[in-house]
């Protein structure tokens, strides 16, 4: 499976503790509608422990603007925020669809980093 779009991080939220997303203005043409994540994504027990790091991620983003088939590329080093980056991706994120040549939605490819990171 070839993923077309890489992301470029930036932080989405202002909130301390909150795990961030990256956010490209395209992800393979399909565009986020909405901002998926919140202070209580953050496994407590990740914060408990310190963990923290980046996981990417590949998935697919649907015709109808759901993300499907989330796959971790690249491993924060911590089973749970790696288990947290694909279930709230899957879970909350929305998208505007990637349009074909005739103005159909059509399945896009795409990848993200997901930003653990606790404010010291």
């Amino acid at each position: 499976m070839r993923f077309l779009t890489r992301a470029v991080i930036v932080s989405l939220l202002p909130l301390s503790g909150a795990p961030c997303w990256a956010s490209p203005a395209n992800f393979d043409g399909a565009t986020p509608i909405n901002r998926w994540w919140t202070p209580s994504n953050y496994p407590p027990e990740a914060i408990r422990a310190n963990e923290q790091g980046l996981v990417d991620v590949e998935f697919e983003i649907t015709a109808t603007g759901k993300p499907a088939n989330c796959a971790v590329v690249k491993s924060s080093g911590y089973p749970v925020l790696d288990e947290s980056a694909c279930k709230e991706l899957l879970k909350r994120a929305r998208f505007r669809p990637a349009l074909d040549d005739q103005g159909s939605p059509r399945l896009a490819k795409a990848s993200a980093t997901a930003v653990y990171s606790i404010p010291r």
